[in-house]
C-alpha cells in the first residue's frame, strides 16, 4: 500500500475476509464458507467492509464450477475449450490419472457445490447493495483455463442474477479500477488504450 499498489486476498472464511478489509486490502477473492447459522449475518458484515473501504468482492463462480463438476464431460463444451485451450493442457487434464479431473472424489464436488450455491445467491444481492464486484477465475487452477474461464464467469454471474451492464462494467471498468488502472484502460474514451 505505501507503493500505491493494490492488496488482493484470497479468503475461505466470512473472518478472514473481515480481517483482511479491515487491514486495508482492495480486493478479497472467492465467496467464504458458509456457516449454518451465521450465513446472512456473514454476508452482511463483509459486505459492509467492502462499502466502507470501497474494496471489491470477486466471487470466482468458475473456479467452484470447475471443481464441482470435475470429470463432467460437457462442462469443457459449456466453456468451449477447443480452440481456446492448449491441447497438450487439456491432454494432461483428461488423460493424466492424478489429474483433479479424474480424481475429485463426490464429498470434495459436494464441498465445492456448496461454495458455487453460497458465491451464487449472494452475488446479486451485494451487487444490488453497491459492493463493487468483478469478472475474477483464479485461472491457472486445474480445471479453470486462462481466458476461457473468463467468459465462463460471466455467464455464471448472469445466471446468479446479475444485470448484463453489470456484468459488462465488471469485466471493464471495475477490473481496470480494481488495479488502479482505470486512468488508461477499462472504458474506451479518448486517450485511453481501450
Amino acid at each position: 500500500r505505501e507503493h500505491g499498489l493494490p492488496v488482493f486476498a484470497h479468503i475461505d472464511d466470512a473472518d478472514e475476509a473481515a480481517a483482511a478489509l479491515e487491514a486495508g486490502v482492495n480486493n478479497i477473492q472467492h465467496m467464504f464458507d458458509p456457516r449454518p447459522g451465521r450465513f446472512e449475518q456473514d454476508v452482511e458484515r463483509v459486505s459492509a467492509l467492502c462499502l466502507e473501504h470501497r474494496a471489491f468482492w470477486s466471487m470466482t463462480l468458475s473456479w467452484f464450477e470447475a471443481y464441482t463438476r470435475a470429470g463432467d464431460p460437457s462442462l469443457l463444451d459449456e466453456i468451449g475449450v477447443q480452440g481456446r485451450v492448449e491441447p497438450l493442457v487439456l491432454e494432461e487434464l483428461l488423460e493424466d490419472p492424478q489429474s483433479m479431473w479424474r480424481t475429485m472424489g463426490d464429498e470434495m464436488r459436494a464441498y465445492f457445490k456448496a461454495r458455487l450455491d453460497a458465491a451464487q445467491a449472494v452475488l446479486a444481492h451485494v451487487n444490488g447493495q453497491g459492493v463493487l464486484t468483478t469478472v475474477a477465475t483464479d485461472a491457472g487452477n486445474p480445471i479453470v483455463f486462462h481466458g476461457a474461464s473468463a467468459l465462463r464467469e460471466m455467464v455464471l454471474m448472469q445466471a446468479a442474477g446479475v444485470p448484463p451492464l453489470e456484468i459488462l462494467r465488471a469485466a471493464t471498468s471495475r477490473a481496470a479500477e480494481k488495479i488502479g488502472r482505470l486512468g488508461d484502460l477499462g472504458t474506451v474514451e479518448v486517450g485511453k488504450i481501450a
